[in-house]
């Protein structure tokens, strides 16, 4: 049996930051693919979102909020970055065994995710990685940029220009500091990897007046979706939704006209 490789959350920095500071704010005892995209994440972002809040041990697999990240909203202002950050200590425990992000370099943590699954994903997982550190106050923010001589430096340029086949330069974006562009979608899925997610039921229920009902019952593991397949289910139940709301305005509007 192929031993089981550890997986690492790789939503962006600022999708995790929203969820975060909105539930400072308001609290949010609940969370959910839906409630990700009423609070400004995209659609596209909010599987993977889901699935990092999971990980960093805000959320459990039943989308309720844990006690732990709870306490975050009551915290006083100068106790809020010391306590997520023993919250991110926790998340990240076997990777902060091998580095300290105080002195770490972008390499560093690099090497430290190598071999962790979804290995497509490398340069994803350090940028969220790098950028949670840094808003914990637990690394310095001039870590994402090179030194001035490193940009300038030939031998900086060949490094940067020498491909190994096609694999990106990974320490050379998170150092820029620039966006990750998206790789190409993994074959396998993370229950395949040996981690099971917990499915969360959906039912969708649309009255078509006297025409009848449409009811269904959304049964999948949201997380084990590949971003097209999420997109077009969440497409589909957006559709049937949407029958019935024309189906509603068409009988008031022959209620308007009936004399």
């Amino acid at each position: 049996m192929a031993e089981s490789r550890p997986r690492a959350p790789y939503a962006s920095t600022g999708s995790i930051t929203k969820v975060i500071e909105k539930h400072r704010q308001v609290g949010l005892q609940t969370m959910s693919l839906q409630r990700l995209e009423q609070i400004g994440v995209t659609e596209s972002l909010a599987p993977r979102t889901l699935q990092a809040l999971v990980f960093l041990g805000f959320y459990d697999e039943n989308g309720s909020v844990t006690p732990e990240f709870d306490a975050l909203r009551h915290a006083e202002k100068h106790e809020f970055k010391p306590r997520l950050a023993a919250l991110l200590r926790e998340a990240y425990a076997p990777v902060l065994e091998v580095l300290d992000p105080a002195t770490a370099t972008p390499l560093d943590v690099e090497n430290a995710f190598r071999g962790y699954l979804p290995t497509g994903q490398l340069a994803r997982i350090v940028q969220l990685f790098m950028g949670l550190m840094i808003y914990a106050d637990l690394m310095p923010e001039d870590r994402r940029r090179p030194p001035p001589s490193a940009e300038r430096s030939p031998g900086a340029s060949r490094a940067r220009s020498s491909a190994r086949g096609k694999t990106k330069d990974v320490t050379a974006d998170i150092i820029r500091g620039e966006s990750v562009r998206e790789t190409s979608p993994e074959t396998s899925s993370p229950a395949r990897d040996g981690k099971a997610d917990g499915i969360t039921p959906e039912q969708v229920k649309v009255t078509l007046g006297l025409a009848g009902t449409v009811s269904i019952t959304v049964n999948v593991k949201w997380l084990d979706l590949s971003d097209d397949q999420f997109t077009k289910l969440r497409k589909l139940i957006k559709d049937i939704q949407a029958l019935g709301a024309s189906g509603e305005a068409r009988d008031k509007e022959d209620a308007e006209v009936t004399p």
